[in-house]
């Protein structure tokens, strides 16, 4: 499947979907195309789920190091990576991507569990329940 965005505007958010392959031809198309959906956007709260990843040895740190260094500004806005707990060499590109990309955002933060990456997106616990909920009908419906 590869990746799938999901746009929730009345919360300003994106829902970002990886599954089966990520290598980094993959991930510098998803972030051309993020550039290009996103441009001029505020306050953006994105939520990139590498949980459903099945293979990632294309994905490189220098080829994740350049994708986060062509990401637009956008001021505000703030980035959940979420990886499957233990996974530590996912966690590691995760965290090169955070390194190279954090001038580009407000904060971008690397989380293990679902709930917690949404709880720290959403403005307050009804917000955070609306995007549980959308999460919840993007894993359903893809």
């Amino acid at each position: 499947m590869g990746i799938r965005r999901q746009h929730a505007k009345g919360h300003n958010f994106i829902l970002t979907l990886l599954s089966d392959t990520l290598n980094d031809e993959i991930l510098m198309e998803h972030v051309r195309l993020l550039n290009i959906e996103t441009t001029g956007a505020v306050n953006l709260k994105e939520l990139a789920d590498c949980r459903w990843l099945t293979s990632f040895d294309g994905l490189t740190v220098s080829g994740t190091t350049m994708c986060a260094k062509v990401e637009n500004n956008k001021p505000g806005s703030l980035l959940a990576i979420l990886v499957p707990p233990g996974n530590k060499a996912l966690f590691g590109l995760a965290r090169a991507y955070q390194m190279f990309a954090e001038k580009h955002r407000q904060i971008i933060r690397i989380f293990t569990d679902l709930h917690e990456a949404l709880n720290w997106l959403g403005d307050d616990p009804s917000e955070a329940e609306a995007l549980i909920e959308v999460v919840n009908h993007a894993n359903r419906s893809g």
